[in-house]
């Protein structure tokens, strides 16, 4: 009864913010690139993650699809693979911690990314919202959560950075690829900041299938000069092969954003 009521109110949640849907595309394949779930400890007493998709079919007739679920390593997630049919012209939400916690007592913990793959030709709107909830005794009031879109992989992508002390910046970088390497690099471009980091711009290589998630300043080093924050700058992520990016800031007592991230098709 408990999930039944969750899952309703799920229903709603995601019907409210509909217009906040950012990804919009006709591609058979989508990457959710930051999936994160489950207790943070062994037990169901402690604080958890939830992962909530949210898929709108914008099309006139059902579409079969499925979501698998990977590590950062690149493996599937035991138990991770989710079949369903999206009703035509409907939002279709699917908690994932509900999903688990209803074949078991105690939900897999994940941390890693999702592939979302229609098996008919369809237009939908995707998205995950990632939601921490430090009270395991409540399902409605969470700390924080943030949106992120479902994308098209690309060889492009690029995130508005404001550098803030206190705050810090996070990137998920995805090689969907089963087969190949992805070269990264990633540079940032600050035409009107004062600051600096150390290490940018650097290369990286994601081996198949593979997700990257760190900290900017763990990727490109601390920040060095600067003025009186705020100072904007442009972070640009340029791959070989078509990669995955999802962007949040995160706040010192435990909340989170999303951050935007501009993908540019490619040619």
């Amino acid at each position: 009864m408990v999930a039944k009521k969750a899952m309703i109110t799920i229903v709603v949640i995601g019907i409210s913010v509909i217009h906040t849907l950012l990804a919009q595309d006709k591609s058979q394949e989508l990457v959710f690139p930051i999936v994160v779930s489950g207790f943070l400890g062994d037990t169901g007493q402690s604080p958890r993650f939830e992962t909530t998709f949210s898929i709108l079919n914008q099309s006139n007739a059902s579409v079969p699809a499925r979501i698998q679920l990977y590590t950062n390593e690149g493996k599937e997630v035991d138990g991770g693979l989710y079949a369903f049919t999206i009703p035509p012209n409907l939002l279709f939400p699917f908690s994932l911690f509900y999903a688990a916690i209803i074949a078991g007592p105690i939900p897999p913990k994940v941390n890693g990314w999702g592939r979302l793959t229609l098996l008919s030709d369809a237009s939908v709107v995707a998205q995950s919202e990632i939601t921490f909830f430090p009270d395991p005794r409540s399902i409605y009031l969470p700390l924080s959560s943030a949106y992120t879109p479902a994308v098209k992989p690309t060889k492009i992508s690029q995130i508005s950075f404001v550098y803030r002390p206190g705050r810090r910046s996070a990137v998920a970088i995805v090689n969907p690829s089963s087969s190949q390497n992805a070269t990264v690099e990633i540079r940032v471009d600050r035409p009107y900041a004062a600051f600096g980091f150390g290490n940018c711009p650097i290369l990286l290589t994601l081996s198949p299938r593979q997700r990257l998630s760190k900290f900017l300043d763990e990727l490109c080093g601390a920040v060095t000069g600067g003025s009186l924050p705020p100072e904007g700058a442009l972070v640009t992520i340029a791959s070989d092969v078509p990669v995955s990016v999802g962007a949040i800031d995160v706040f010192p007592q435990g909340g989170f954003t999303s951050l935007p991230v501009r993908t540019i098709p490619d040619n």
